[in-house]
């Protein structure tokens, strides 16, 4: 009974963080130029409280390095559940129910330098504190121009297989 009373006085929470002596300075978020999405950052934990520490400090880190970002997006809690018998026999029919929790979080990023991105995605990554996942999803916008420059095979592999069936398919009816 005391451990449980005990941990959550001093549990880890961004109320009981005693952060008064850190003054951190005010950055108003810089301003979308374009809108264009680059990247989905997907944080993800089994403790509330720690992916909303991390989720605000890669959300600061971002603003830091002048990266639009979106506000913190909640995404649905998955809830995982299972049942364990508490004995065998004679005890059978009582059983324990277990849930497991999985809480995420999403940060959009827009208008951004790839290589910029690439930094930011490292140094937050390097920063996490352990039960944090990190998910990356990075988006690339190429002109349309960007097909001629590829090399012939790489154009459309199947472009020459489906001319070669058509053309020996021709050369068996036209007989």
């Amino acid at each position: 009974m005391f451990w449980r009373s005990f941990l959550r006085k001093n549990a880890y929470t961004l109320e009981n963080l005693k952060i008064s002596d850190i003054q951190l300075q005010q950055i108003q978020p810089p301003p979308k130029t374009h809108s264009h999405l680059v990247c989905n950052m997907i944080l993800s934990g089994y403790m509330p409280d720690h992916v909303d520490f991390v989720s605000f400090f890669a959300r600061y880190s971002a603003h830091q390095m002048s990266m639009p970002t979106s506000e913190v997006i909640h995404l649905p809690t998955k809830i995982k559940k299972w049942t364990v018998m508490k004995g065998p026999f004679v005890h059978a029919k009582s059983k324990q129910v277990f849930e497991r929790k999985t809480y995420k979080r999403l940060i959009q990023v827009f208008d951004s330098n790839p290589e910029s991105l690439k930094e930011w995605i490292n140094y937050v990554n390097e920063n996490l504190p352990a039960g944090i996942d990190l998910e990356t999803e990075r988006f690339e916008r190429k002109s349309l121009s960007y097909v001629d420059s590829l090399p012939d095979e790489a154009r459309d592999p199947y472009e020459t297989k489906v001319r070669e069936n058509v053309e020996k398919y021709l050369k068996e009816f036209s007989k």
